[in-house]
């Protein structure tokens, strides 16, 4: 009886830890999972190589008229930030 207790209580255990990682993961919105690592590495090392959209730096202002050359200016510290109603993006003008 004391070995199928300990069994019951160990299970318990466990499926706790299951419960908080999948708590854990709805309230982030990020999975734990052996799997999902691996598939988050294998898409972050193709959107390294292969971006989605992309900005020109130096980020052209006025195209170039006749004689006049176009007009650039330099970005510098690009950033995104995502939450759950909107995506922004930030950047400085390097000078």
């Amino acid at each position: 009886m004391d070995t199928w207790f300990n069994l019951d209580l160990v299970r318990a255990a466990l499926d706790l830890v299951d419960d908080i990682d999948e708590w854990l993961s709805n309230l982030l919105g990020v999975s734990f999972g052996l799997f999902d690592f691996v598939l988050t590495m294998v898409a972050d090392y193709f959107a390294s190589k292969f971006p989605i959209f992309g900005i020109e730096d130096p980020y052209p202002i006025l195209g170039y008229s006749g004689a006049l050359i176009p007009v650039k200016i330099p970005i510098a510290q690009f950033a995104v930030a995502v939450d759950d109603k909107e995506m922004t993006i930030t950047a400085d003008i390097g000078a």
